[in-house]
């Protein structure tokens, strides 16, 4: 795996606070080009999303169509990780 910046964890960012993932789970992130595995993401949880969804409303115009399609890609991200 290649080399990451020094004491760099990557987190949500969630109404402008980075936090870790409730669950702990991460993803692989892989460089387009070669293939190579580049580090690990948070795999944010249901409560995560709702957290999210719930700054997106708060704090945009328009941020409840924001918070619907936030549930949708996040609930179509654990089904395609899951294998469902």
């Amino acid at each position: 795996m290649a080399k990451t910046a020094p004491n760099f964890t990557p987190q949500l960012l969630i109404s402008g606070t980075s936090r870790a993932a409730e669950g702990g789970e991460t993803f692989d992130l892989y460089h387009p080009a070669t293939g190579a595995q580049i580090g690990k993401i948070p795999l944010a949880s249901p409560a995560d999303v709702n957290a999210a969804i719930a700054a997106a409303v708060l704090l945009a115009p328009g941020g409840f169509i924001l918070g619907g399609l936030l549930i949708a890609r996040a609930v179509k991200k654990r089904r395609e990780a899951k294998g469902e």
